[in-house]
This record gives C-alpha cells, sequence and structure tokens, in this order.
C-alpha cells in the first residue's frame, strides 16, 4: 500500500523515491508463457501444501486466503516489486487465477494493460470482468494492487504479504464468490489487480485515464490494501473503511452492514489519512475520486510491520481477512443488484465518530506506553493530542480546524507504530 490503510496513508510515502533500476518487465509474446509459469506450483513445501489448488473450499475462507497469501509472498515471487521480472510474474498468475474462474479479459480481449514505468520497465494491470444473466452497461471495479516492495538482492526480499498479498485474495475470493451470484447482478464486476501501486499509483491513474473502462459507466469503486493485520495490536480486531463520506447511499449501505460483523468496522472520513489533501492519497481509490466516482478502501491499516522484511504470511490474520472480505461482499452485493447509481459528494461532511475513532486510538498509546516502551516524548505528544480530541467530542462538532487535528493524532500513531512491535498479549 502506497497507502493502506491507516499508517501508510498517513506518511509521506517512501514508495515515491523508489524509482530505482528495475529489470525490463516481460514481452507481450512471452505473456502466455509466464502464465505458464507463474501458475505452476511453488518448489518451497510449506506454499506449494497451501496453493489455491490444494484447498478444499477456496469461497471467502482464511484457508483460500492464506494460499493466495503464501504464494504471492514466496520466494518464487521475490516480493512483486512493479516492473522486475518477479512482478510480472505475479501479474500473470493473477491473470491466470481470473481465468480460472471463468471471468472474461477485461481489455479489448486480454487480461493486461501495460503501462511505462520509471527507467524503462513496464508494469502491468489485469481485469477481468464478470457480467450478469443479462447483458448491462455499467460497472463495479474490485480492485487491489498486486505489487510489493520487492528484492533487496543478496540480503533476500520483502514478502509484502499483508501489503498486499491480502488484498490480492479478498479480491480472488470475491471473484469466485459473485461468480455463483450472476443473476442477481445488474452491473458487471469488473476485478482488477494494479500494478505500480508503490511507486505512486501509477496503475489505477492509468487505468482511469486511459479509460479501459468508460469512466462515465463506472458505478463504483472498492479497492482493498492491507486487511489482515492490527495497527493496534492490542484492539480487538478491526477494519477501516474509508471513502463513505462521498456518497449518501453508499454510507449508508455500508453502515448498515458495518452493524452485522464479527469484527469491529469503522467509518472513517479519507481525510484524516491525507495531511496534506489529495495530493497524499495513500491507495488506488484516488483517481477514481478524482473522477468523482463513489468509493470505498478497505484496511486494517499499516502495523510495524509496514514495508519491512517482517510483512511475512505468519503475521496475516487469515480470519479476519475472510471476515473482512465478507463484509465487503456484501456491500458490494447491496450495491450491485441496485438498478439506481450512487451519488457522488464533491464536499463531503464529517462526521463527529471519527473523533472517536482516533480518540480510541491515541488512549490506547497511552494506556500501554509503559508495555510499548514508548518514549516520554511520545506520551507527552499523545497526550496533547487527547486533550484536543476529547475538546472536539465535547462540541459536538467537527470544524474545519478540528479535521488538522485528527489528521496529527493519526500522523502520531504512525510516527511511533514501530514501538507497537513490543506489545505482549
Amino acid at each position: 500500500m502506497t497507502a493502506p490503510i491507516l499508517p501508510r496513508l498517513i506518511a509521506p510515502s517512501a514508495c515515491l523515491c523508489l524509482f530505482l533500476a528495475l529489470p525490463s518487465g516481460l514481452g507481450a509474446a512471452s505473456l502466455q508463457e509466464a502464465i505458464n509459469q507463474a501458475s505452476a506450483p511453488s518448489q518451497d513445501p510449506k506454499v506449494q501444501a497451501a496453493s489455491p489448488s490444494a484447498t478444499e473450499d477456496s469461497t471467502i475462507t482464511a484457508k483460500a486466503a492464506e494460499a493466495t497469501v503464501r504464494h504471492l509472498a514466496s520466494k518464487d515471487f521475490r516480493g512483486r516489486r512493479a516492473g522486475s521480472r518477479s512482478g510480472g510474474k505475479a501479474a500473470s498468475w493473477v491473470a491466470q487465477q481470473l481465468l480460472t474462474l471463468e471471468l472474461e479479459p477485461g481489455n479489448k480481449g486480454s487480461w493486461f494493460q501495460e503501462f511505462p514505468l520509471p527507467h524503462d520497465t513496464m508494469g502491468r494491470n489485469v481485469i477481468g470482468i464478470l457480467s450478469p444473466t443479462k447483458p448491462v452497461e455499467d460497472y463495479i471495479v474490485i480492485g487491489c494492487h498486486h505489487d510489493g516492495q520487492g528484492s533487496l538482492g543478496d540480503k533476500g526480499y520483502k514478502p509484502s504479504a499483508d501489503d498486499n498479498a491480502s488484498g490480492v485474495a479478498a479480491m480472488l475470493m470475491l471473484a469466485e464468490h459473485f461468480g455463483k451470484l450472476r443473476d442477481k447482478l445488474k452491473v458487471n464486476l469488473a476485478f482488477v489487480s494494479f500494478d505500480g501501486e508503490e511507486l505512486g499509483l501509477i496503475g489505477s491513474r492509468y487505468f482511469v485515464a486511459r479509460e479501459v473502462l468508460p469512466v462515465d459507466r463506472i458505478r463504483f469503486m472498492m479497492v482493498f490494501d492491507l486487511l489482515g493485520g492490527r495497527f493496534f495490536p492490542w484492539d480487538e480486531p478491526r477494519l477501516f473503511v474509508m471513502g463513505s463520506e462521498y456518497s449518501h447511499e453508499v454510507r449508508s449501505i455500508a453502515d448498515a452492514r458495518s452493524k452485522k460483523q464479527p469484527m469491529q468496522v469503522d467509518l472513517l472520513g479519507t481525510y484524516v489519512l491525507e495531511p496534506v489533501g489529495a495530493l497524499s492519497a495513500r491507495s488506488d481509490y484516488a483517481a477514481f475520486r478524482k473522477a468523482r466516482i463513489p468509493y470505498l478502501f478497505l484496511s486494517t491499516a499499516t502495523p510495524w510491520y509496514y514495508h519491512t522484511i517482517h510483512d511475512t504470511p505468519d503475521v496475516v490474520d487469515y480470519d479476519l481477512v475472510a471476515k473482512n472480505t465478507r463484509y465487503a461482499a456484501s456491500v458490494l452485493l447491496d450495491l450491485a443488484s441496485q438498478d439506481a447509481r450512487p451519488g457522488f459528494i464533491r464536499k463531503p461532511e464529517t462526521d463527529i465518530r471519527e473523533a472517536r475513532i482516533m480518540l480510541r486510538g491515541v488512549q490506547g498509546y497511552l494506556d500501554h506506553a509503559k508495555e510499548i516502551r514508548l518514549p516520554e516524548k511520545g506520551q507527552k505528544a499523545f497526550a496533547k493530542h487527547k486533550a484536543r480530541l476529547e475538546k472536539i467530542l465535547t462540541q459536538g462538532k467537527i470544524g474545519s480546524r478540528d479535521a488538522r487535528s485528527l489528521q496529527q493524532a493519526l500522523v502520531a500513531c504512525f510516527r511511533w507504530v514501530s514501538y507497537t512491535k513490543n506489545y505482549k498479549k
């Protein structure tokens, strides 16, 4: 995630400076060969045992989620950096899964949309279309990004398991899930795995700009970025859902469905993640929002292992990935079975619940300061944020200046997130 999810959405993106010299991508003529190679069983016994073909039921289950994450985070893909050979291999593998699920290629008969990356390399979005039983013109885009942090040369690689193999797992499970519900759909579902997200949201921007799908026919977009972790490790499992502030219809559905989930679902204004405005957008929703397409950005935020070698398959909570994906499925079905398209609000309002969410995060750092060995400087900072948030809650509304306080509180959470690895249950 250049941004998934909470923490990452806040900190200045390190991804923007990753324009490193990467190996050239695969040529178009070798795409089918790459698909065949990428879908071959891994040589790693642990990964091979968990491959998707070995699962008994791959429809929104922890087992199915784990199979995808372990496969994509294995040494065979070397961290999936955009523009690298392993990144192209990951795109080919995703395309193979969509083919197996009987989707149709979404770019004029091709599964791929290629686009230029720095240093003469190529990125590769993957696009599959699931059509309802009755032909329609509108679309809902269900997206994730498959690129990761990549290789460290002789020192290994960053597996990029939660960021964002977990998002790919959700997308693939939803493709299989809705393949059984075609008769309920009143829109086409476009399943899109973006490339180049970690280099600055390049793939999703290119997708919208080149109108692979007519932008005016896209009703809604949902994107997944980090679905299997805990931003606050002492907290109960929870999912952050951002973007509902841009559509009354979307918020109504997202809110109603959140009350029926086994985990906590927090609706949070996207502005909290963007301390310098749209330029600091943290994930692939950005280009769709700019095109005034309603969206939801789902994430469990960026834990201490974010963008490190420690983002391995073993840190991912696969039960949580499955629960989050089921929530997504319920929201998507509500939107995809409607005749009307949701509206878009150009200037959304804030919600006092957002202040409560941030206060809970700040209070958690203070409650566990000794346990995580939080320095005095950090404790003082969180105490100040707590006072500001409590003042906002007392007044009962979030003013234009108050919004900055929420952003600063989240920035503080991200700044000190590395200390949370000391937390012991």
